[in-house]
């Protein structure tokens, strides 16, 4: 039996991605992250310069894992994108705005 896949964008505003990525987790997991991401900015300003974007964070973290409460048009929702659009049946596209 063939499994079709089906796309669908889902757009989440910068504003709550971030508030998300970085405020979500134990207080440990929250000083590891801002711990990584200070030497990821020192190592790449040892290159000359360094490019921090919310779209590269996106890239970054699991996907499966973003609540919907902060996906557009999916606010009134609980759970995860993965657990709505499982990775076998949806190609997701995640926008940022």
């Amino acid at each position: 039996m063939e499994t079709k896949t089906h796309n669908v964008l889902i757009r989440i505003s910068i504003a709550d991605f971030i508030n998300w990525y970085f405020n979500t987790g134990a207080d440990q997991e929250k000083e590891m992250m801002a711990k990584e991401l200070g030497w990821q900015i020192i190592d790449e300003l040892s290159y000359g310069s360094a490019i921090i974007t919310p779209q590269g964070f996106l890239d970054q973290c699991n996907q499966e894992i973003i609540p919907l409460a902060i996906c557009q048009g999916l606010h009134n929702q609980e759970g995860e994108l993965g657990e709505v659009f499982p990775e076998s049946k949806y190609n997701l596209k995640i926008e940022l705005f």
